[in-house]
């Protein structure tokens, strides 16, 4: 159980940067030092979100289980409309 939850919270971080720098470096100059800060940036501002949730001991558990619920609602019918399927 530890080592789930250890890799996760390595590895969601490391989602968020490759997310992050693949959605802003078109809006900043292309250079290696802006895609290198960008991806810097944003892995520590999710492991600093995710420390500071710890540390003030808030349970994201609801708020996690509702964007599921509201994934599963919407998913379908993003799908429906895009593919043009019935």
């Amino acid at each position: 159980m530890f080592a789930a939850g250890f890799s996760s919270s390595i590895t969601a971080p490391l989602a968020a940067a490759v997310c992050g720098k693949s959605l802003f470096v078109n809006s900043v100059a292309k250079s290696k030092n802006n895609d290198a800060n960008i991806y810097k940036y944003t892995w520590i501002t999710i492991l600093s979100i995710g420390a500071l949730f710890r540390l003030l001991q808030i349970k994201p558990i609801p708020a996690i289980i509702a964007a599921q619920g509201i994934n599963g609602l919407l998913l379908p019918l993003v799908h429906r409309f895009v593919s043009g399927s019935s």
